[in-house]
């Protein structure tokens, strides 16, 4: 489980990565039933800043092929 800003999150599945190899996709899972404009705004900071911080720490490696 990963919580904190933008960055905070992008060093934690950095940190993740590191302890598991790499690994593909990252899939968002979670819900606030009671908040759906937090929730709402969680999902659009991982889609718009977490995902951008995550393709250009890793931009020069090369592209994850599954056969």
């Amino acid at each position: 489980m990963t919580h904190g800003d933008p960055q905070s999150v992008a060093d934690q599945i950095l940190t993740l990565r590191e302890q598991t190899g790499r690994f593909e996709p990252l899939i968002y899972a979670g819900h606030d039933w009671a908040n759906y404009d937090l929730d709402s705004n969680s999902l659009i900071l991982t889609g718009e800043k977490v995902m951008y911080i995550l393709d250009e720490t890793t931009k020069s490696e090369t592209p994850y092929s599954v056969s």
